[in-house]
């Protein structure tokens, strides 16, 4: 149906204000789905398109007189006075709800098109912030997948994506600093477990440490002390991300022996920064630095006299990690 004059009069006396805009969003094709359920998909969409653009985007309450009686798409664009429009068909297959979207230019070529799949109406909202952004970044889902955006078919196993349990191995390597003394720096071993929230996780370990290259060297002793080591920690996300800085601190509750000094119970307390990678995965990587500082004092002889020399070290310590 060709454009009525009434349309043509009410786009060229209203669509230089109400109706003007950069995007359209028409209102949706609907398969075997409620109009109402259409209406508020279109809604959804319009305000994450508008969230991912930064532009003002035209929601399908806003276009559906238009459109409906314009004759084809291009001269809805047209009379809308916009640069661009987007079409979405929806499609229920029992329960799951198919979203299909496309953007176009007023002229009518494709400029970008991505689907997706909704559980159900509820997983919709995740699913309308993923398409919007992809069609807006010219992206697929996938690479606009965030923590907040994961969709209830995407959580579900197999394919399971977010993790409230990272465990696994962890590597350290530290270097001492003490006054009066040269201490041999230590590699660690532990098994690490962090139990995440979405801005925060809890950090538990336990494993060895050992002294690089404990040695004598004429009259001048390198110290050196290792043992079975343990860490309690909090650390804060400062952004939700698929990779995640993050910064907190702890205690070191430690059994440790070294140069001519008996074992015994030490404690140390640090700080600490760090990344998380892949945090949209079952499988992360992690690296961190730390600075920690003895509490208790290490006591250690001379070889040559019996005259006992307390230190407190100051730990810098590199740390990388893998969890599942």
């Amino acid at each position: 149906m060709k454009l009525s004059i009434f349309t043509i009069l009410l786009s060229t006396l209203v669509g230089g204000t109400a109706l003007a805009g950069e995007t359209a969003v028409f209102p949706v094709n609907v398969t075997n789905v409620a109009p109402g359920e259409g209406e508020a998909i279109g809604v959804l969409f319009s305000q994450a398109y508008a969230d991912a653009s930064g532009a003002q985007v035209l929601s399908p309450s806003a276009t559906r007189t238009i459109v409906e009686s314009a004759s084809s798409p291009v001269a809805a664009a047209q009379a809308l006075a916009v640069d661009e429009y987007i079409v979405i068909d929806a499609v229920r297959l029992t329960t799951k709800i198919k979203l299909s979207a496309a953007r176009f230019d007023n002229t009518g070529k494709l400029i970008h098109r991505a689907e997706m799949t909704a559980l159900s109406l509820d997983d919709v909202e995740n699913v309308a912030d993923r398409l919007a952004a992809a069609l807006y970044h010219r992206q697929s889902p996938e690479q606009t997948r965030t923590l907040d955006t994961i969709t209830e078919t995407e959580g579900e196993e197999p394919n399971k994506l977010f993790s409230d349990k990272v465990f696994g191995p962890k590597l350290q390597f530290t270097v001492m600093l003490a006054s009066g003394a040269k201490i041999d720096p230590t590699l660690s071993a532990l098994f690490d477990m962090r139990f995440e929230g979405e801005s925060y996780f809890l950090e538990f370990g336990i494993g060895i440490m050992v002294p690089t290259n404990a040695w004598q060297s004429g009259n001048q002793l390198i110290r050196y002390y290792g043992g079975v080591i343990s860490e309690l920690g909090a650390n804060y996300y400062f952004i939700n991300d698929d990779i995640s800085v993050y910064a907190g601190g702890g205690i070191l509750p430690r059994l440790m022996g070294g140069t001519n000094m008996d074992v015994g119970v030490q404690l140390a307390v640090y700080a600490q920064g760090g990344a998380m990678f892949f945090r949209s995965s079952s499988t992360r990587l992690y690296t961190d630095f730390r600075v920690a500082q003895n509490l208790l004092p290490f006591q250690s002889r001379s070889w040559s006299s019996t005259v006992v020399r307390e230190y407190f070290p100051t730990e810098l310590t590199l740390s990388v990690g893998i969890g599942w």
